[in-house]
């Protein structure tokens, strides 16, 4: 299995020091105390059926947990839409997920967040 860049078998020890970099920086825009682990990630991504038509879109993805569980579940990069509100995550997720489209924004405007009127989403996703 080969993973995204910047997952590694360090990724658990690095992603919780992004997340306690993020909560001390700016506690009510990081939304958990922790990253998904592997399995949430997993059970999460296992309800996306990857032939689906759509964008998927996923709210506050964070460092990447559930995202590099779809990518591996067979989700195409470029059916991914990544929504995080947290500019340094947003910095990390395009680092590790280049093909991904990563945008900086707020869920709650959602109806902004996909590019045409004409785009549906196949799924949306959140481990918040």
């Amino acid at each position: 299995m080969t993973r995204p860049l910047g997952i590694t078998i360090l990724g658990p020890f690095i992603d919780n020091m992004h997340f306690l970099r993020g909560m001390s920086a700016n506690p009510r825009r990081v939304a958990s105390l922790f990253p998904s682990s592997q399995a949430l990630a997993r059970r999460i991504a296992a309800q996306v059926e990857p032939s689906r038509t759509g964008t998927v879109l996923e709210l506050g993805p964070g460092t990447g947990a559930v995202t590099a569980a779809l990518l591996e579940r067979g989700v195409a990069p470029d059916r991914l839409l990544l929504v995080e509100c947290d500019g340094d995550f947003v910095r990390l997720l395009r680092k590790r997920f280049p093909g991904v489209r990563v945008r900086l924004a707020d869920a709650l405007n959602i109806e902004d967040l996909l590019p045409s009127g004409s785009e549906l989403a196949g799924a949306i996703v959140s481990g918040l």
